[in-house]
């Protein structure tokens, strides 16, 4: 690059913590300074972050009067800095609203999209589009969709890399085949309904374990309601839950001792236009991330990424088609093979991509 710059990494939500270390690593592999600021409820999830050259947090509350005096530290600890490029992890909210609306002198915004559609109408988006020169949108696919002022630009990145755990001793009995959705349980978002129908309808084989390792504690709404639903349907045995918080470790040590990721993103679900068109699932990114065969409903086909890294079913004949890759694996292991080898998900490719989009106008 013909220019050195340094970079503030920005969270000022409690949410999409995992985007800040690939983003990290990123910009400390090519030997630019990053400076985390962050919500203090994401500075205590983060991990992987000694490359970063400070980090700072911040305390929000829950009404936007008492962000206010936050908001104007976070400006001036932004200035006092020094950096160039400012990274909105979240691009959007009232807390980014009000930082944006203070001034900030010479800073250059860059801002993730995490739901492409919001980036378009509302004032508040408004405000944060005014300043940002370029959003960045979580796959591919979304470009196409995403509509923006004519004084931004939009590019496509892969926040696919995760910070090293530490492998642990899985409990698989030998035999068995796990089919990994990992996540908070959602209702709203996964068709678990449509799940628990086919499985009552046509046992899947013997040794087909469903595993939750996000499914949380009983006493959450959601994962209260699928334990009963388990239960009153005689489902529980297919089903492995975690009834505790999973840590990083554990997460990742099932992760890797899955044979498949299913997202559980079907039509029906008033989410499935969003998914496809606005925004990625967390299981998309373990998927590509791991080299993870993913389980998906046939709407995803067609799209590039998922082509080359999905099995693909119809909702009517979910367990067939599991069957069928039960007995005889060989897909899997072809998939696997195709996403080992699909250059589009290199580190350095998306490296490459992050840095053109932050700093356009540079030599690389």
């Amino acid at each position: 690059m013909t220019e050195q710059h340094s970079v503030a990494l920005v969270e000022l939500s409690d949410h999409h913590g995992e985007c800040i270390y690939p983003q990290l690593r990123f910009l400390a592999s090519a030997g630019i300074p990053v400076h985390l600021v962050c919500s203090e409820a994401v500075a205590a999830r983060l991990r992987g972050t000694e490359e970063a050259a400070s980090l700072a947090t911040f305390r929000f509350g829950r009404r936007t009067g008492r962000d206010l005096p936050e908001i104007w530290r976070v400006r001036r600890h932004l200035l006092d800095l020094g950096v160039d490029t400012v990274v909105l992890n979240t691009a959007r909210g009232s807390r980014v609203r009000n930082l944006m609306l203070l001034p900030t002198g010479r800073l250059r915004f860059v801002g993730v999209a995490h739901i492409a559609n919001k980036l378009s109408g509302g004032s508040t988006q408004f405000v944060v589009g005014r300043k940002t020169h370029t959003f960045l949108v979580l796959n591919d696919y979304i470009l196409p969709h995403v509509r923006v002022t004519p004084a931004s630009r939009v590019a496509g990145i892969y926040l696919i890399y995760f910070p090293p755990y530490r492998p642990l001793p899985v409990p698989k009995p030998k035999g068995e085949f796990w089919v990994c959705i990992p996540g908070q349980v959602e209702f709203k978002k996964r068709d678990y309904e449509a799940l628990f129908d086919r499985i009552s309808e046509r046992s899947p084989d013997r040794g087909v374990q469903f595993v939750m390792p996000g499914a949380g504690p009983p006493t959450d709404r959601d994962g209260q309601r699928l334990r009963e639903i388990l239960d009153a349907r005689g489902l529980t045995a297919r089903f492995r839950l975690w009834d505790d918080f999973v840590d990083h470790d554990t997460f990742f040590s099932v992760l890797a001792a899955s044979d498949l990721i299913m997202p559980l993103i079907h039509p029906r679900k008033p989410s499935h236009e969003e998914y496809l068109k606005y925004k990625v699932s967390g299981t998309f990114n373990l998927a590509f991330g791991f080299s993870l065969p993913m389980f998906c409903e046939e709407s995803f086909a067609g799209i590039d990424d998922f082509d080359a890294g999905c099995l693909f079913y119809k909702e009517s004949n979910l367990v067939e088609r599991l069957n069928r890759l039960v007995r005889n694996p060989q897909p899997l292991a072809d998939t696997r093979a195709r996403l080992a080898a699909y250059s589009k998900f290199d580190f350095e490719t998306q490296r490459q991509r992050y840095l053109e989009a932050l700093f356009p106008d540079d030599a690389v």
